[in-house]
């Protein structure tokens, strides 16, 4: 069957290299789960300490994409003052 008119290439791609794929896959999965079996006392916790920091600055990064729909908003909701009240000229 001709994939091409209606696929941007990852059908043809899966269709090609799924099995090299998933070998690599399988064979990360099992390098990360003998990594992790190993850790244990300080390692596991400086491991863990290292996520959550990797986590920390990856949930300031979507913070900081996000903040400018925050503050458009923040000043539908509230206007221009920013405090809830009306400006002086509109009253």
């Amino acid at each position: 069957m001709d994939y091409r008119r209606h696929s941007n290439g990852w059908l043809t791609f899966l269709e090609h290299w799924w099995f090299a794929f998933m070998a690599i896959a399988a064979i990360a999965a099992s390098q990360g789960l003998s990594f992790f079996s190993r850790l244990s006392g300080a390692p596991w916790i400086w491991c863990y300490g290292l996520a959550l920091i990797v986590a920390g600055i990856g949930v300031s990064l979507i913070f900081y994409a996000k903040l400018p729909l925050y503050r458009w908003v923040f000043n539908c909701i509230f206007g221009e003052s920013g405090d809830g009240r009306k400006m002086e000229a509109e009253k």
